[in-house]
């Protein structure tokens, strides 16, 4: 194996051309190869299945996300039909299920 090596670099500034250039082709990617392969098709039964992705500027980084709102508000309709006892259980058991995605569990509470 490999020795490691460390260098420092030296980074500038991304220009608006450059940002512009980069976010052009990741929204490529995204239309191109993330949504034909992770999002077929739309099956609402599944409330941890995302319903989109998409991209944005976070800082000097472009960062992918996927967006599982609808799902949340749907779960708060459903919360309306039953009682806060019985909602609360039901939410607690998906945050148990799918804890890992934080940002469901954001839209949760």
């Amino acid at each position: 194996m490999a020795k490691q090596e460390w260098k420092w670099v030296r980074v500038k500034a991304l220009s608006d051309n450059d940002k512009a250039d980069i976010a052009t082709a990741c929204e490529r990617f995204i239309a191109e190869t993330l949504k034909p392969r992770l999002l077929p098709e739309i099956r609402p039964t599944k409330f941890n299945y995302p319903l989109d992705i998409f991209g944005r500027w976070r800082g000097s980084k472009y960062s992918f996300r996927e967006s599982h709102q609808e799902a949340a508000r749907l779960l708060a309709r459903i919360g309306g039909l039953r009682g806060a006892a019985e909602q609360t259980i039901y939410v607690e058991s998906l945050k148990t299920r799918y804890g890992r995605k934080p940002n469901f569990m954001k839209l949760l509470g």
